[in-house]
């Protein structure tokens, strides 16, 4: 169950983090993948070695680069003729 603090108007629920423990299990540690830990060390390479003028052409263009990621939008029914 959900944890219930006590305030003026009555009970509510009280925001528990999930980040930290709470005593009652012990918090898991997740191990990072070599694979991983390898492209993060070259993303890093990569993006310390541009210089100031390349990383703004890369910000700029960013939306070009991922405009697959929108969503298409769902055509809706009409009502009138529904």
């Amino acid at each position: 169950m959900f944890p219930i603090a006590e305030v003026e108007n009555g009970p509510r629920l009280k925001h528990v983090s999930r980040m930290e423990p709470t005593g009652d299990a012990p918090l898991q540690t997740h191990r990072r993948s070599a694979c991983a830990d390898e492209s993060l060390a070259a993303e890093l390479e990569r993006v310390r070695r541009m210089t100031v003028e390349e990383r703004i052409k890369a910000a700029l263009s960013m939306g070009d680069r991922l405009a697959w990621l929108n969503p298409v939008p769902v055509p809706q029914p009409d009502d009138a003729t529904g």
